[in-house]
């Protein structure tokens, strides 16, 4: 932790009582956004969302299915649209997550005594 207050006093967020660990927070949650919206709009292309069946999504479905004991071919039922869909979700949930995060590092903390 103390090398990070380091960085962020290099960088210009200045250090006050307390403050550290919030600044902290801010970075943290700042760069998690952004990972996840990197994957987000990283799998904004057609192979992932057109092709589901190639998609990593597919092996998130069967490895789900797997899981839960059903056999591989439960997976045959799931139908093309459906995983689609899926992959839809999957982007929406990531950049929707990201944005989320975004907004909560810039709202005003407030204290409540």
């Amino acid at each position: 932790v103390s090398q990070v207050c380091i960085w962020l006093e290099a960088v210009g967020i200045r250090r006050r009582r307390g403050q550290s660990l919030h600044d902290l927070k801010t970075v943290c949650v700042s760069a998690l956004a952004l990972v996840y919206f990197a994957a987000g709009f990283h799998k904004l292309n057609t192979g992932f969302l057109f092709q589901p069946m190639s998609s990593c999504a597919r092996e998130f479905l069967l490895r789900s299915i797997l899981r839960v004991g059903l056999h591989v071919s439960y997976l045959d039922l799931v139908p093309k649209s459906a995983m689609m869909v899926l992959s839809w979700c999957i982007v929406a949930l990531e950049i929707g997550t990201s944005i989320l995060l975004f907004l909560g590092v810039r709202l005003p903390h407030h204290n409540s005594r």
